[in-house]
C-alpha cells in the first residue's frame, strides 16, 4: 500500500498537502521505528507495545486517506 500511495501522491495531493503527508508519515515511521527497538529491548514494556499498535494504525490511516483521494479524483475523471 505505502508504494502505491507513494507513487500516486504527487499526483493526487497538492504541493502543500503534499509536505504535510511527508512530514506526518517521517513523524508515524520515526515512531514505529522506535518504539520497535524499544519493545525488542523491554518486551515487558506495554506503553512501548501500545505505541507502536498505535503508530501502525495512525499510518495505515494516513496511507488510506491518500488512496481515498486518489480513488475519487479517478471517479471525477
Amino acid at each position: 500500500m505505502e508504494t502505491t500511495v507513494n507513487s500516486k501522491k504527487d499526483n493526487v495531493l497538492r504541493a502543500s498537502s503534499r509536505v504535510s503527508y511527508e512530514r506526518d508519515m517521517a513523524v508515524i515511521d520515526d515512531s514505529i521505528k522506535r518504539m520497535k527497538a524499544e519493545v525488542r529491548k523491554n518486551p515487558k514494556n506495554e506503553a512501548a507495545k501500545q505505541i507502536l499498535r498505535n503508530s501502525y494504525q495512525n499510518k495505515i490511516e494516513l496511507l488510506n486517506s491518500v488512496t481515498e483521494r486518489s480513488e475519487l479524483i479517478a471517479r471525477l475523471d
